[in-house]
């Protein structure tokens, strides 16, 4: 009986432990997506300065 529950018991834990990876994946594919589109964000901002800059500049 012991070696039954032993088998499921480490089925169970291998089962757990790889459902925790694929979370911890996930989330660190999220941090990462937010983290490149932050970057895009911050970019495309820097230059519609620049640019509200330049044309101010020519206006006068």
């Amino acid at each position: 009986m012991n070696e039954i529950f032993g088998n499921s018991f480490e089925k169970n834990m291998e089962k757990n432990a790889f459902k925790l990876f694929l979370f911890l994946s996930l989330i660190r594919i999220k941090r990462l997506a937010l983290y490149k589109i932050q970057c895009l964000v911050d970019d495309y901002m820097e230059e519609e300065v620049h640019q509200s800059i330049k044309r101010k500049m020519e206006n006068g």
